[in-house]
């Protein structure tokens, strides 16, 4: 059962020189917005999270479903090392060109048929991350059976190397080739991440991936907002929490 957290002295110790630090995006470093494109960035915060990846030598990325251009986009001038579409687009420095899963003919075929089927549709919002798809239903949540239907009918067309996830309000069809944890596990194996501890702060049931990684490589899994059922080690309920562990990450205190 995960240990609940209610002070950021219960966290592990902020130590730059040790740890790896990797973050979701939505609901964890910020609130989750009725649009992909509505979440805001604050400057204090890409600016805590600037100074955490300098004192950690580059050793902090950030771990989304989000396509990597639209995470760079939210956090505009800032660049960190990033894994974008749960792993399937990968930035291990900043900088440097993406490695990225390549869609073949078939799931492009069924990624414009679901385009084509609820482009249009009120209150659902057609994400075409080019790896993968996310159809959005915070607005319309009454969609949220015929998404369901829908993009089961694609992975059943595509076989059993495609699989359908459900998010807060979304769902998604992607790959299996790769999730948060093997994005986790890709960063560990590289410098500036190799020889370091991660530690993984997340909220979300894709997250869980990234948890498990965590765990078996000797780190540390932190899931922000309380669940029954996580492989998380500690639950924060406040992110405030988590945002208090940055600023002293990022200026080299240890409480």
């Amino acid at each position: 059962m995960a240990e609940l957290v209610s002070d950021v002295l219960d966290l592990p110790p902020p130590d730059p020189d040790g740890l790896a630090v990797f973050c979701d995006v939505d609901g964890t470093l910020v609130d989750i917005a009725d649009t992909p494109e509505g979440v805001h960035v604050p400057g204090e915060l890409r600016a805590t999270l600037d100074s955490a990846r300098d004192r950690l030598s580059g050793a902090f990325a950030l771990v989304t479903g989000r396509g990597l251009a639209d995470v760079e986009r939210m956090f505009e001038p800032s660049r960190y090392a990033a894994a974008a579409v749960h792993g399937l687009e990968i930035r291990t420095r900043p900088g440097e060109p993406a490695e990225s899963y390549r869609p073949d003919a078939a799931f492009r075929a069924e990624i414009d048929r679901l385009a084509e089927r609820f482009s249009g549709r009120e209150g659902i919002l057609v994400e075409d991350k080019t790896y993968a798809i996310a159809l959005h239903f915070r607005l319309a949540p009454e969609a949220e059976g015929d998404i369901l239907i829908e993009l089961h009918r694609s992975r059943t067309r595509l076989g059993g190397a495609f699989q359908v996830i459900e998010g807060k309000k979304l769902a998604e069809l992607k790959p299996l080739a790769a999730n948060k944890g093997s994005a986790l596990r890709h960063f560990m194996a590289e410098p500036p991440f190799a020889g370091r501890r991660p530690v993984y702060f997340g909220d979300d049931t894709t997250d869980e991936y990234a948890f498990e990684a965590a765990n078996e490589l000797g780190g540390v899994s932190v899931r922000v907002g309380a669940h029954s059922e996580t492989r998380a080690q500690m639950v924060v309920d406040d992110r405030q929490i988590l945002y208090t562990w940055l600023q002293m990450l990022s200026r080299g205190s240890s409480g």
